[in-house]
């Protein structure tokens, strides 16, 4: 499963700038909403920027997490196969810990676009 991840992560390694300077345009949206906007009414970039910001932040994560997976130690001696495990097994849980918060994200997203929906559009 790392070395799937890891592919991925390099595969698409070219995407770190354009989505790091997306997230700092979110960034500067999100405090230009807050500077600027006088009432509620003129909050409307706040959600999509909040939104964007987390998805891209997750993507750059990902990207740069999973580009140096630790290959599989199986010869030499027994710390090193045991560092190198324990090495692997913190990228497994860094997996989990991903997928979990990406379920959490697509969740939070539904809930803030229809919140979006309901005060702006309807």
């Amino acid at each position: 499963m790392l070395e799937l991840l890891q592919k991925y992560a390099l595969r698409f390694a070219w995407l770190r700038k354009p989505v790091f300077y997306v997230l700092m345009a979110m960034v500067i949206v999100f405090a230009a909403t807050m500077l600027f906007s006088g009432s509620g009414s003129e909050d409307l970039l706040l959600i999509p920027a909040i939104l964007l910001f987390v998805w891209f932040l997750l993507l750059f994560s990902f990207l740069n997490l999973f580009a140096h997976v630790p290959e599989r130690v199986r010869e030499g001696r027994l710390f090193a196969r045991l560092f190198g495990s324990l090495k692997r097994g913190f990228y497994h849980l860094f997996a989990i810990v991903m997928v979990g918060i990406t379920v959490a994200v697509v969740v939070t997203t539904y809930q803030m676009v229809m919140v979006w929906l309901y005060m702006y559009v309807f």
